[in-house]
This record gives structure tokens, sequence and C-alpha cells, in this order.
């Protein structure tokens, strides 16, 4: 019982992106999702650059958006495979139909969400993730993938920063 009570309580407050980072907040999400699961639901983890120097404040509304995506494929996809992954894109080549950098964030599944028209449900999560995104000026989509699963891919602007704020973890 005080297991079920301390996930709880970690998910309604989670850990301080400010002290933690938001790469090491996310990956401790993903890590509690695969204790949780117990095998049925694989999670898994993406990130590519640096996000120690992002705002607090835009740290942990990216937090709060992937954990209410991963929830969501979680509790109605009936996925076996869930992908999260965060990308910092430092340049509208690298991010095509962008101005100036952005962040890009994906929850991809597995699971039973090509039979689900997600645009047009309005609960509470989507509500939440939908205005989380607008409110940092980005884009939120969704898309169905063959022959099953869902991809939700949020794109929000982030200031310009200098190149060495990139992290080696990935390739472009």
């Amino acid at each position: 019982m005080m297991d079920a009570l301390r996930g709880t309580l970690v998910r309604l407050r989670p850990p301080d992106v400010d002290e933690f980072g938001l790469a090491s907040s996310l990956e401790g999400l993903v890590a509690g999702w695969n204790g949780r699961s117990r095998g049925r639901t694989r999670f898994d983890i993406e990130l590519c650059g640096n996000f120690e120097s992002l705002p607090s404040m835009f740290g942990a509304s990216l937090y709060r958006i992937a954990q209410e995506a991963i929830t969501n494929a979680a509790k109605h996809a009936e996925a076996t495979r869930v992908t999260l992954r965060l990308q910092r894109h430092q340049s509208a080549a690298a991010a095509p139909n962008l101005d100036a950098s952005a962040i890009e964030l994906t929850v991809e599944d597995d699971g039973k969400g090509t039979s689900i028209d997600v645009a047009a449900k309005s609960g509470m999560g989507l509500l939440g993730m939908r205005e989380r995104v607008a409110e940092l000026g980005g884009r939120l989509s969704f898309e169905a993938r063959s022959p099953a699963g869902l991809v939700l891919r949020a794109i929000i602007p982030t200031p310009l920063t200098t190149s060495h704020e990139m992290d080696a973890r990935c390739e472009a």
C-alpha cells in the first residue's frame, strides 16, 4: 500500500525538475512505469540534446506533457512497447517549418491507437497537454501508425542557444 501511495504522490508532485534536471526526471518517470508494468509493457526513453539550460517553467511543462502522454499510452493503448523521445533541434534546418530552435517530444506506442479518434477526444489529459503545448507556443499532433499504434508529437520552440549546449548523445 505504501508503494502505491508513493507512486501516486510522485505522479501528483513529480520530482523537482530544477533539482534533478529534465533528463533525469524523465528517466525516473520511465523507470517508474517499467517497475509498475511488471513486464506487460516496455517503456523506453531516447534523449538527444542538452535540456539542462532550459528555463524551469519550460522543463516542468515538458515533464508534465510527457507524463500525461505516457500515462495515456499505458492506460488506454494496451501497448506492449511505449517509447518517449525528446530531441533538441538547434536550427530551422534540423527542424523543418520552424524559425528557431525547437524541442520535439514524441511518445510512440504499438497499441490500439489506430481505432481511436484521438483528435475528437476531449479528456482532461489531452486538454491539459494541448493547453501546455499552446502556452509554450508549440503544436501538438497525433498520427495513427500502421498496422497499430499511435504517435503523439509536440514541437515547441525554444530560445536559440549556442552550439556547445548540444549533447553528443545523438546524431542529427
